[in-house]
């Protein structure tokens, strides 16, 4: 995760095929596995790894409602979400929110707001509900110290507001 924070995408390629490789070790849902596998996860989600989603989801499968350093069903809602079962993502997102919530996890409140966001523009809802959700996340990730990510976050509700924007954020082209 920091070599993508740095920026330095072949060794988070690298990194995730390693931890990959060390999750596929360890013997099927072992507790030991379950931090390497949500960083494996939430690294596959940031390069936009599509081909790693259904094994990674299948993984995750085994540690429903845990936490290990990130919500288990945070990262099985995303990847639901981009692998287009919008139903399954609606219900683990919201699942993941409460647990997050509950436990005072508010970096991972702010993930679940975020995709929250991008679940209610592939559902093709007002476009209001998603801003809402982003500029809650932006100002929690602010209030952390977070700017990096809060610019981030930015940058998304300048693009939900661009011209001929659309689902996601992508254009009609």
């Amino acid at each position: 995760l920091l070599d993508y924070a740095s920026g330095d995408l072949p060794a988070a390629h690298n990194a995730l095929a390693n931890l990959i490789a060390l999750v596929q070790s360890l013997p099927l849902g072992a507790m030991a596995a379950g931090e390497p596998l949500v960083c494996a996860a939430q690294l596959a989600l940031y390069l936009h790894e599509s081909a790693r989603y259904p094994h990674l989801l299948a993984l995750l499968e085994r540690y429903p409602g845990q936490f290990h350093d990130l919500l288990v069903d945070r990262l099985r809602g995303e990847i639901a979400l981009r692998l287009g079962d919008l139903a399954a993502a609606q219900s683990l997102l919201a699942a993941a929110e409460r647990q997050a919530r509950v436990g005072s996890l508010l970096r991972e409140v702010a993930r679940v707001q975020e995709a929250q966001a991008e679940l209610a523009l592939a559902q093709g809802l007002d476009t209001a509900l998603a801003r809402a959700l982003l500029t809650e996340a932006q100002a929690l990730v602010a209030r952390l110290g977070g700017q990096r990510e809060a610019a981030r976050l930015q940058a998304r509700l300048e693009a939900i507001d661009a011209p001929g924007s659309s689902v996601a954020g992508l254009t009609a082209r």
